[in-house]
């Protein structure tokens, strides 16, 4: 009985595949039939006319099940890791975007144009969960001028053990565009600093970036939702589509989608969650992370 219902879910999810391929074919039928006139005008659909939908945060914090809920809701494409990832040009939008704004603008706007185009000319809504974009936030607000952005936020100790188990500075290749201080206390001490103060300074400082980018923009644009809403309660899921002005999908759907967990680590190094850390531990912690009261959390 049980190798029937998995034949069942195998066989459930080739018909999705297909039914996706589908609508994808039609989707791109659609190119032949626009007329001439509006390829003219397509710069001016992508940048003032579309909606696009980018999530700003330090990653680590629930982009994958997010990547997942807007999988479901009709008329979206959502990219997780789309290309170029700016895996690397993060760090530089950090350092020099916004001395030199207009080049990075520039640079996001080219790296980005194509995909929001496709999404256009599709009739879909352009969905970017990719934390790497997030130093590129402001260039991002000018470019597109109907876009909206959602700031994912988590517990910093939560952040920081997944940072710790990754390995975070510690000399893997995703430390070419990991940002580090460049001046100030952090910058004095960052050789001295553990593994888990570097991460809850770039907790703070990824956290920080997007607080002043908020500053003095349009609040309707922008919406704070924390990852712990997001795993365990429905209407958070609801109330972000209803942010981005997308279908509001009903909340016993939303359930199903948030039950399972998405990008769960292999615990190969035993860490403990930070609930259970020692007194020495959560110091270090909330010593660098000194935003996570405006969040509600307690270190």
């Amino acid at each position: 009985m049980r190798s029937l219902h998995k034949a069942w879910r195998v066989l459930g999810g080739f018909a999705e595949l297909n039914r996706r391929a589908c609508l994808n074919l039609n989707e791109r039928r659609r190119f032949k039939r626009m007329p001439p006139e509006y390829w003219d005008r397509l710069p001016e659909v992508v940048f003032r006319e579309h909606e696009p939908v980018f999530v700003l945060s330090t990653g680590r914090c629930g982009t994958a099940l997010l990547t997942r809920i807007f999988g479901h809701i009709p008329g979206v494409l959502c990219y997780h890791t789309p290309s170029p990832e700016f895996v690397y040009s993060q760090k530089l939008a950090y350092e020099e975007g916004l001395e030199k704004f207009e080049t990075f603008k520039a640079v996001v706007g080219a790296a980005r144009f194509e995909l929001v185009a496709d999404c256009a000319a599709r009739g879909r809504r352009y969905v970017e969960t990719n934390c790497r974009i997030t130093f590129f936030a402001p260039h991002l607000y000018e470019l597109f001028s109907r876009s909206r952005f959602v700031h994912l936020v988590r517990h910093p100790g939560s952040f920081v053990r997944s940072g710790v188990r990754r390995k975070y500075y510690e000399g893997r290749y995703g430390d070419i565009g990991r940002i580090k201080p460049l001046c100030g206390e952090a910058a004095a001490a960052w050789g001295h600093m553990t593994t888990s103060e570097r991460c809850a300074w770039l907790w703070n400082e990824t956290n920080a970036f997007i607080e002043q980018f908020k500053e003095g923009r349009d609040s309707q644009r922008i919406l704070t939702l924390k990852a712990e809403d997001l795993f365990t309660q429905p209407a958070a899921t609801i109330g972000l589509c209803r942010h981005c002005r997308l279908p509001e999908p009903p909340e016993t759907d939303v359930a199903k989608w948030i039950k399972k967990p998405v990008n769960r680590q292999l615990d190969n190094n035993r860490l403990p969650p930070y609930e259970l850390w020692d007194e020495a531990g959560k110091e270090q912690v909330g010593r660098w992370a000194t935003l996570a009261g405006e969040y509600g959390y307690e270190v």
